[in-house]
């Protein structure tokens, strides 16, 4: 039929009744690693009815759909959907559940310029997860909820996740187009590595980051970025503090602080950057690498990561920003990865251009391999 009133007369296309009864579906596919490789939903009955255009900014009606996964999991199928209108805004509701996971949200808009999304709930089981997405590396379930508000490209943010005693607020804007972010704040506390992943270590980790500003370019870039992490408990030792601070402006960028404190090893470094020059300077001290590698290195690697030794290493970036030189200078008393081993290891180097790898000079000492 066609549409009456409004600037412009639409075709209406109405779906009075459209109904499912006893139903499948089967999604299989073998090239995505990190994919299921099948997914089956059976025993699916359906109603609903749809009308688009017509003037409307948007789809109105509901659709209902039930039925029973059969895998990768098997657990049960909901979804319920409605949209409405009401003059030039637009609304869409959002229940569903799919083998445990739950999400309840409500969508608004108004002529496609404003839209808000709130979400009340969004539970991921972490077995569902998994079972979807092989390579989802929490144990712990996820609980999301929120706002999400665009106008544009701008987005503004105001939401809540936690994950077993972990807890993570996310407040600010960022503009997609012009690739800033306006008072970006992200706070995680009572994040225990113990909880979230598979053999991870003990921890009671806290951090805040602040960001501001942005840019295509070094030359446009223009803002601030704040990362804090106070001293804590981790596994058996401590983490922290660790700070990064850095800003930029006037085709500047300045490294004013970049340090950490790790269980058996310590990081500092500092520097600039232009668009035609740069300069950073650091070291490293390893007190007890193995600490390191048994304490947070279980959260890159299931196990740890196998180092030992000590010693320090100093380093150093500079020259033209596009082909720097890199020079380090390290002593270390002991080192060992898996089952290679070095004793009073001496390393001195330099790499002229860093495009260049192959011209690269070291000295390279060691009392015993």
């Amino acid at each position: 039929t066609n549409g009456s009133g409004g600037e412009a007369n639409t075709p209406l296309i109405r779906i009075r009744e459209a109904t499912i009864e006893d139903g499948w579906l089967e999604l299989v596919q073998h090239t995505q690693p990190n994919l299921a490789e099948e997914i089956r939903a059976e025993t699916l009955s359906g109603r609903g009815e749809l009308a688009l255009g017509g003037g409307r900014p948007g789809p109105e009606g509901s659709v209902s759909l039930s039925g029973r996964f059969t895998a990768p999991l098997e657990g049960p199928l909901s979804i319920d959907l409605r949209a409405h209108q009401a003059a030039a805004a637009r609304g869409v509701e959002v229940k569903a559940s799919l083998i445990g996971a739950r999400v309840d949200a409500v969508a608004r808009g108004a002529g496609g310029i404003h839209e808000e999304v709130t979400i009340s709930q969004l539970l991921l089981p972490a077995p569902t997860v998994r079972a979807l997405l092989p390579g989802w590396p929490l144990a712990a379930d996820v609980a999301i909820s929120g706002r999400v508000a665009g106008a544009g490209s701008r987005i503004q943010l105001d939401l809540h996740a936690s994950a077993a005693d972990a807890q993570m607020d996310v407040s600010g804007a960022v503009d997609l187009s012009a690739h800033r972010a306006e008072e970006l704040v992200v706070e995680a506390r009572e994040v225990d590595f113990a909880q979230l992943i598979e053999d991870g270590p003990r921890s009671k980790v806290s951090l805040r980051l602040r960001a501001s500003g942005g840019g295509t370019t070094l030359e446009t870039l223009e803002g601030r970025v704040d990362l804090s992490v106070p001293e804590v408990a981790f596994e058996n030792g401590r983490l922290g503090p660790v700070e990064v601070h850095a800003e930029a402006r006037g085709g500047r960028l300045d490294i004013s602080s970049l340090s950490a404190q790790l269980p058996g090893a310590s990081l500092a470094a500092r520097g600039h950057a232009t668009r035609d020059s740069v300069s950073l300077t650091g070291n490293i001290v390893a007190s007890d690498l193995r600490r390191l590698g048994s304490s947070l290195g279980r959260v890159v690697r299931r196990g740890g990561v196998p180092i030992a030794g000590h010693g320090a290493l100093s380093f150093r970036l500079s020259g033209p920003f596009n082909h720097p030189a890199v020079a380090v200078d390290g002593r270390f008393a002991s080192l060992r990865y898996e089952d290679a081993r070095v004793e009073g290891l001496s390393l001195r180097g330099t790499l002229p251009d860093l495009r260049r790898p192959l011209e690269a000079q070291a000295d390279l000492q060691a009392r015993q391999l």
